[in-house]
């Protein structure tokens, strides 16, 4: 079973959900003015739960133990008011796509090494200044912390060499990288928006970094040339990445072929320019 409810009028979670619907498996519930969530889904028989979205809402604070015994694998709670998640979130051992972005979260739990099934966490606009150290246990792929307070790259994240594919780390104003960033085996990295004037040498260690935004960044003017030298290096396109301005600050210009892309994209430019160039309206 689906609940799909948009534009929705509850501050409460709906006692008809709970009650009525024990085989649900996919909860979504946007746009409304929710604060109040379970404290959990088990005790009301709903026991096959395994995606939970509540984008869009007013949500203050995770019940400690919200997931239980369920088999989530996907939490998205986005847009709303969060400040902490509980440490027992991330002990829950079925979690692979958690969405956190666009709260006012200032710290991660040290708890976050138990998610070991976890492999993208999307932590953009919140207030963050550092990172676990256990985060460099975990198995994550996608890291997105754009939009907080860092002033530098956590050198937990180095830890994650062996399995870090996409970092997002615009709208920092980060003024340098670590000595050795090149550690990592990154193929997507977003440093759009900061105050970088240099890479560090390790720079060149990367061998499959084809998404590279350093636009408005200080280098992008002063060593232009530089950034596309490791953009062609690692066979990327220069025309469309390295110092080259997307539709937006958020939105990467190459999502906007995608059927069902990014709602970073969704700016006046960036739908005009989907729409012109692969003939499609708005993202989902």
């Amino acid at each position: 079973a689906v609940l799909n409810v948009d534009n929705h009028n509850y501050s409460v979670f709906p006692k008809i959900v709970l009650s009525d619907m024990k085989n649900m498996r996919f909860l979504k519930m946007n746009h409304g003015p929710l604060k109040v969530l379970p404290s959990n889904f088990i005790g009301y028989g709903i026991k096959y739960l395994n995606i939970i979205d509540l984008d869009h809402n007013k949500i203050e604070a995770i019940p400690k133990n919200f997931l239980g015994e369920l088999a989530v694998t996907q939490l998205i709670l986005a847009n709303n008011q969060l400040s902490y998640m509980p440490g027992t979130v991330w002990g829950h051992e079925h979690l692979v796509y958690v969405d956190l972005s666009n709260n006012n979260i200032s710290e991660v739990h040290m708890n976050i090494d138990k998610a070991k099934t976890l492999q993208s966490l999307y932590l953009g606009n919140n207030t963050l200044k550092a990172l676990p150290k256990q985060i460099g246990n975990t198995n994550i792929i996608w890291l997105m912390l754009e939009g907080n307070h860092f002033k530098t790259i956590p050198s937990a994240i180095l830890d994650l060499h062996n399995t870090l594919h996409c970092l997002r780390f615009g709208h920092q104003n980060i003024t340098y990288l670590p000595e050795n960033i090149g550690s990592l085996s990154l193929g997507e990295f977003d440093l759009r928006n900061n105050n970088i004037s240099s890479l560090p040498e390790s720079f060149n260690n990367f061998k499959n970094l084809k998404l590279l935004y350093l636009s408005k960044n200080p280098i992008c003017t002063t060593a232009p040339d530089k950034v596309k030298e490791i953009v062609v290096k690692n066979k990327g396109d220069p025309d469309s990445v390295g110092c080259t301005k997307q539709c937006s600050d958020y939105c990467q210009n190459h999502w906007l072929k995608a059927r069902s892309c990014s709602r970073e994209c969704n700016t006046r430019k960036c739908i005009d320019e989907r729409m012109t160039t692969y003939g499609r309206e708005k993202c989902l």
